[in-house]
C-alpha cells in the first residue's frame, strides 16, 4: 500500500552487479543450495527476501545501498527432487545481471532470472500448481 501512496519515490538504483569468486565466497553456490536445502524439512521451495542472504546464496555483490555490497532482489529456492535438481528463480532487474560474466556464472547454477517486480505473480503461479 505504500507504494501507492508514497509520491516522489526515488528510482531504483540500476548499478550492475557482479560474480564474488568462489575462492572469496568460501563455498560454491551449489554447496550452499545444499545447505539451505537441508534445512528446508521436506519444502517445496523457499522465498528468500533478505539483501544479505541473497548475495551470500548466489556469490553475487552489488551497489544498490551505501556502504554495503548488497543489490534489489528476491530469490525463491526451489528443493531437489528426484527427477530434477535445484532451481532458483532469482527476481531482479534483468540490465543488473547483463554482463556476460554473470549471465554465465548464473545459467550455469540454474538460475532464472526474472524482472524485480513480477515476485508476488510468480508465488501465485506456484501456489495454483501445488
Amino acid at each position: 500500500m505504500v507504494d501507492e501512496v508514497w509520491e516522489d519515490r526515488p528510482k531504483t538504483p540500476q548499478e550492475p552487479v557482479w560474480v564474488l569468486e568462489d575462492k572469496y565466497a568460501g563455498q560454491t553456490v551449489k554447496e550452499k543450495y545444499e545447505k539451505v536445502a537441508a534445512k528446508l524439512d521436506g519444502a517445496d521451495m523457499v522465498i528468500v527476501t533478505t539483501l544479505d542472504d541473497v548475495a551470500w546464496i548466489l556469490n553475487l555483490r552489488g551497489n544498490d545501498i551505501s556502504f554495503n555490497p548488497l543489490f534489489f532482489s528476491y530469490v525463491i529456492l526451489h528443493n531437489k527432487t528426484a527427477d530434477a535438481p535445484y532451481k532458483v528463480d532469482l527476481f531482479i532487474s534483468k540490465s543488473k545481471v547483463a554482463a556476460a560474466d554473470v549471465s554465465t556464472h548464473l545459467s550455469s547454477n540454474d538460475v532464472t532470472i526474472h524482472e524485480y517486480d513480477q515476485l508476488l505473480a510468480k508465488i501465485k503461479e506456484y501456489g495454483t500448481t501445488l
